[in-house]
């Protein structure tokens, strides 16, 4: 595995991590139910549903998210296709997804 990548394992497989001697390493484990569908990503989006990250982009467009207090920079969005227009993926479980 290399740095900065999100894995992605099916239920039950076994997983052992380890570091060469004198690196250190960090590593988040999540888990929990499997999911009941795909997810779509987009920049900081993430839903079950193509049209609510459209809905989220345009709103985030529209500054129509609540602010976070003590910040006042505003991070536009970047330039992402539309998801309709991005076909769907296939099982990649046990595949990094790199991600700028």
């Amino acid at each position: 595995m290399s740095t900065a990548n999100f894995w992605c394992f099916k239920h039950g497989t076994t997983l052992t991590l380890a570091a060469g001697a004198g690196q250190g390493a960090r590593v988040m484990l999540l888990g929990g139910e499997p999911m009941d569908g795909p997810r779509y990503l987009a920049w900081n989006f993430v839903s079950s549903s193509r049209d609510r990250i459209e809905q989220a982009k345009s709103d985030w467009k529209a500054h129509a998210f609540p602010t976070v207090p003590g910040e006042t920079e505003f991070i536009p969005l970047p330039d992402l296709p539309n998801l309709s227009d991005v076909p769907d993926v296939p099982d990649v479980s046990g595949t990094p997804v790199d991600y700028p």
